[in-house]
């Protein structure tokens, strides 16, 4: 079990249930496993030249481990970053990257990284092993571009409302190797990306911030400039928007959010019945989206007069206002309870599947009836006033703690409604 405190839940038949299928969707689809299998079948000819493998990301060790597994011994050189709480002294191939904004950590090992490419030929080939929080461990900037300038016009960005094209757009602006940069390092060797996603869509140009990709639109990054210049105050000049290298690389999607819906809607509906398998693609912030579920749910209950399921998956947004230590799953499941009554029976589970919620060091929580009985409305609503959504959760015993997962397609949400007691 991923869960560390999977035992609290054992007497509650839904959530034990809700949590043992999570379980078998994470322990199925383990990177190291997909990695494996997808190279196993690709067969690649180490005869004709030199393997390269990189990566970075949040499930860079498991991905690797699966490259080792298929490769073996045909593997050159390689160099992987990941979190630097996942790196314990030296660690070759693993290097330290910082989340979620690139600091130092991410600077130097980004060079390392490069520096491996340097002597690649037309007859090798490069694997990149790229997933969720790429775009912060691997980054290389623009050689009149300072790490706190960059940081401070994305932070600045943010604050204003960048989504996350408009973010990919900026950091293209100040980055050697966002938007399709990579490849003039990987250049001329094959290159064959595997991608983990967690963006919806599954848009390569956003995951990562597509190092791997076509460039993004140069209207578009123009538009964007122009949006926040006079904000954040933008100055970027020279930048070729398009076109930079006439040479691609194999882009490949082995898991997505999408199919972690899917494969846990399979596993639910194993033992309940009255399942809906929803969008991978929920966005919002976490008070639009809390609201929206609650009426869904008893909507459908309205409709079938007997329990119902749903699973969906995305990414909500949320607010700080504090300093308490918290997340927008556990924030999710707070102002979902605060939709309900205490007369109706129902549960809740956001879950974000990289193992880390914001700063709670929790995964997310999974809440029902009987938490709503434990936790006064106002105290909920002094807490999420703190961004503390931690603190009720603990005192609940509805927090779910797991740790880094190695692994992220963002979050999973699921729900239970069998209306009132």
């Amino acid at each position: 079990m991923i869960f560390q405190n999977i035992d609290s839940f054992k007497g509650d038949d839904i959530r034990a249930g809700i949590l043992t299928a999570f379980d078998r969707v994470m322990t199925e689809n383990d990177p190291a496993k997909l990695v494996r299998q997808f190279l196993n079948a690709k067969r690649i000819n180490a005869k004709k030249g030199r393997i390269y493998v990189i990566g970075f990301g949040k499930a860079g060790r498991k991905m690797y481990e699966g490259a080792r597994a298929a490769l073996g011994p045909t593997i050159y050189k390689s160099a992987i970053i990941i979190p630097k709480d996942e790196i314990h002294g030296s660690e070759d191939p693993f290097l330290p990257g910082d989340h979620p904004f690139p600091l130092r950590n991410s600077l130097r090992s980004s060079k390392r990284l490069l520096d491996i490419l340097k002597d690649v030929s037309r007859d090798d080939t490069v694997i990149a092993l790229i997933s969720g929080g790429g775009s912060a461990m691997f980054e290389v900037l623009e050689d009149n571009v300072s790490l706190e300038d960059y940081n401070e016009k994305i932070r600045c960005a943010m604050s204003h409302g960048a989504d996350i094209y408009q973010l990919n757009a900026l950091r293209f602006l100040y980055s050697k190797v966002k938007g399709g940069g990579l490849l003039g390092y990987t250049y001329p060797a094959r290159v064959i990306a595997l991608s983990i996603s967690d963006v919806p869509g599954n848009d390569i140009r956003v995951i990562s911030s597509g190092p791997l990709s076509d460039p993004p639109d140069s209207s578009f990054v123009k538009k964007t400039m122009r949006y926040f210049s006079g904000k954040c105050g933008l100055q970027i000049e020279g930048k070729k928007l398009a076109g930079r290298y006439n040479y691609n690389a194999e882009n490949h999607i082995i898991f997505s959010n999408r199919n972690f819906v899917e494969a846990f809607a399979r596993e639910i509906g194993k033992k309940y019945q009255g399942l809906v398998s929803m969008s991978s693609e929920i966005s919002g912030s976490t008070d639009e989206v809390a609201r929206v579920y609650a009426s869904i749910l008893r909507k459908l209950y309205s409709l079938t007069g007997r329990p119902v399921f749903f699973v969906s998956g995305g990414e909500t947004t949320t607010m700080i206002r504090g300093s308490g230590k918290g997340g927008r799953n556990l924030e999710l499941c707070l102002k979902f309870m605060l939709h309900m009554r205490k007369n109706e029976k129902f549960v809740f589970g956001s879950f974000g599947t990289d193992g880390i919620d914001g700063s709670s060091g929790a995964m997310g929580a999974i809440v029902n009836d009987e938490s709503l009985e434990k936790l006064e409305r106002d105290y909920i609503v002094e807490c999420l006033s703190k961004s503390a959504s931690l603190d009720p959760l603990i005192k609940s015993g509805d927090a779910l703690f797991t740790g880094r997962t190695g692994t992220n397609v963002s979050d999973i949400f699921v729900g239970y409604y069998a209306g009132r007691k």
